[in-house]
């Protein structure tokens, strides 16, 4: 077991506790699937598919760092260690790549699902397809540029080995690119609703909750803002900082892309505790009948 680095224990307790929280985020989302609505559509399925790669992100984070002593400088490991992490980093960043592709199309199919009605219908299906195939371009464009963009790929790590292309620039178009596409997606929705003829309560309460997911775009600035470590010759140290970003990233959009149901969670859960209560008050009255008749 490795020593742990002050990046390397905030990295395990803030992915862990945002998993958490994703986890019952989706354990909700399915109660309410399955128990209430009784049926799965498509983003369903994502969101959940999200899940599962972003759990697998986040022990593959937690085992680099407790097993491996990701978070560490470079120079403070051995050759094998440092050659472990960088694999395990780019395997990181493959997967984090795949889970917000997951979820940017999910978000999308959700939209569709939600307000395509009326007089909307052609803008919300022509804007949303339209993201969905720029998602899925982008996500596949940067994992080709991951392992592609250092020839051998070990240079990535070990710049003696071989020679990089222009990491900096490449990173940097990749970030800005995955910002314009989470704006669009964010702002999407709220065309529709302002166009809604609803009083203005309602309006702004639905503006609130898909505001929400303008949170996530705090993780993709910080990432541009990080992006410089991309080209640190400590490759160790600098990228376990983007995977505490990417870990968190992804578990916090599913914890956002959830959060779109909560209130109709919250509806079926008061009314699952009044049926409760009732059903006790009646069971207690009738105790009281059987005894006074006895």
């Amino acid at each position: 077991m490795a020593s742990l680095s002050h990046l390397g224990l905030i990295t395990v307790i803030i992915t862990w506790i945002l998993t958490c929280l994703a986890f019952i985020s989706i354990l909700s989302s399915v109660y309410l699937l399955v128990v209430i609505t009784k049926k799965f559509a498509i983003h369903d399925y994502l969101n959940l598919l999200a899940f599962l790669i972003g759990l697998l992100l986040v022990v593959q984070t937690t085992w680099a760092v407790v097993a491996e002593g990701e978070g560490n400088s470079q120079f403070n490991l051995t050759n094998h260690q440092v050659s472990l992490i960088a694999k395990s980093i780019l395997v990181n960043e493959v997967l984090w790549t795949l889970a917000n592709t997951l979820l940017r199309v999910s978000t999308c199919l959700s939209t569709l699902q939600l307000f395509c009605f009326g007089g909307i219908n052609r803008y919300v299906r022509v804007l949303s397809w339209a993201l969905i195939c720029l998602s899925v371009t982008h996500g596949t464009t940067s994992i080709v540029e991951l392992f592609l963009i250092c020839r051998p790929l070990s240079a990535q790590w070990n710049p003696v080995d071989g020679t990089c292309g222009d990491q900096k620039t490449s990173y940097i178009v990749i970030e800005i690119c995955a910002l314009v596409l989470d704006i669009i997606i964010i702002l999407m929705p709220f065309k529709i609703i302002l166009r809604l003829h609803l009083d203005v309560k309602k309006k702004c309460t639905l503006l609130a909750i898909f505001s929400v997911s303008s949170l996530l775009l705090i993780i993709t600035a910080l990432r541009l803002k990080s992006l410089h470590l991309a080209v640190s010759p400590d490759f160790v140290y600098s990228q376990s900082y983007l995977g505490l970003l990417s870990a968190t990233g992804t578990m916090l959009a599913i914890v956002l892309c959830i959060s779109v149901h909560l209130p109709k969670i919250a509806r079926e859960a008061e009314k699952l505790w009044k049926e409760w209560k009732e059903r006790r008050t009646h069971d207690g009255a009738n105790l009281e009948t059987s005894d006074s008749c006895s």
